[in-house]
């Protein structure tokens, strides 16, 4: 990968981690820039939850956002998605 598409999908992961928060004080949804409820997603049925697909809202999101294109939001997404089940699992106690 050329180092000037690292830097901006650097810029892109960090800018959705900074707009990622819980939605209230009941700590039951984590959202995405007030948009995009990402912990309705996760697939709690093993012992870690993790995310099966990459959210449709959430390929909208960052292609609206950022101009990432469909080949480019895997490489975004693996590196981002477990930023928010981490963010989970320190909340959850798990």
């Amino acid at each position: 990968m050329n180092p000037k598409a690292e830097k901006y999908y650097n810029y892109v992961i960090e800018d959705l981690i900074s707009k990622t928060h819980w939605k209230d004080a009941s700590f039951t949804d984590i959202m995405l820039d007030d948009k995009i409820y990402l912990t309705v997603h996760l697939n709690h049925s093993g012992k870690i939850p993790k995310f099966n697909w990459i959210p449709e809202s959430f390929e909208d999101y960052i292609s609206t956002m950022y101009g990432v294109r469909k080949s480019e939001l895997a490489h975004i997404w693996e590196r981002y998605s477990p930023y928010v089940v981490d963010m989970y699992l320190k909340k959850k106690g798990r």
